[in-house]
């Protein structure tokens, strides 16, 4: 065997291998995020939607229900913008991602992981691909199931009729679609506030402001703002109110791409980070 073939035998990947090495950091992932009490929060507030939707379905009014007398695409939009994107979702991303690595540093188990013979870039992909796969999932679940009860005014067969001939169905798709992309890009963005901050209370109060005051902002800085994109794919367009600087919403297309192209920014600057990082635990 001549001196290249030698040298290219031993820089070949083991593709094989590497897919067994991410397989078993994700399913070890997916077991921490989905197995433990991380899980049972979530769990709890992705509830807060099928709640609140059985609630709105059961008051009265005027002898009919809000569903009823608002409409119940109106006020599912409502309850989403508000409450799921406005809160759930946020602080739900929040408090699985943050902790990714800033948990695994308070834990002292960091190092565990950066020691296994895995690219550290790869850790990162890893960590985060499950979980965003497990809090998907969970909130994926809040949506349909709470989608599912504004149709109780209208009965099985109602429901039935709206979801496969009309509107329905591409309305639930999209919230499930809307779902997944703030997944995917608050998910980013807060593993890399993970890794530069310690205590995530600053931070997220003024990414919590700047995304929840969005409307208020010139048509530029809006194009800063997860939420914006977000919004610009919601199946039902509600006002932002007298004070909004309104702006037309981006094509789907750009606002899909554009959060897909921004995740995979934040989580090369965190792969970045991670790559030079050094484990000082006495510092945390």
């Amino acid at each position: 065997m001549t001196v290249a073939q030698e040298t290219a035998a031993r820089t070949r990947i083991d593709w094989a291998l590497l897919a067994r090495q991410v397989g078993g950091l994700l399913r070890l992932e997916l077991r921490r995020l989905l197995l433990t009490r991380r899980a049972v929060i979530l769990g709890f507030a992705s509830a807060v939607p099928v709640a609140i939707v059985l609630l709105v379905g059961s008051i009265p009014i005027s002898g009919q229900t809000v569903l009823e007398r608002f409409g119940n695409r109106i006020v599912y939009e409502t309850i989403f913008e508000t409450v799921f994107l406005g809160a759930i979702l946020f602080f739900g991303c929040l408090y699985v991602f943050f902790n990714l690595f800033r948990g695994e540093i308070l834990e002292r188990s960091l190092h565990y992981l950066l020691l296994t013979p895995l690219r550290r870039e790869l850790v990162v992909a890893a960590k985060y691909a499950a979980a965003v796969a497990a809090v998907a999932v969970l909130f994926m679940a809040s949506i349909v199931f709470s989608y599912l009860l504004i149709y109780l005014p209208v009965g099985f067969s109602g429901a039935i009729e709206d979801l496969t001939s009309g509107p329905g169905g591409r309305h639930l798709v999209a919230y499930l679609g809307v779902t997944l992309l703030a997944c995917i890009g608050y998910g980013s963005l807060f593993t890399l506030v993970g890794m530069v901050f310690r205590n995530p209370i600053i931070p997220a109060g003024a990414l919590y402001v700047w995304e929840m005051l969005h409307f208020l902002l010139p048509p530029a800085l809006k194009k800063l703002s997860v939420i914006h994109y977000l919004k610009g794919l919601l199946p039902v367009p509600l006002s932002d109110g007298p004070f909004a600087v309104v702006v037309e919403p981006p094509p789907p297309a750009v606002s899909v791409l554009g959060l897909l192209a921004f995740a995979a920014v934040v989580l090369a600057v965190t792969a970045l980070i991670i790559r030079r990082m050094e484990i000082r635990y006495t510092e945390d």
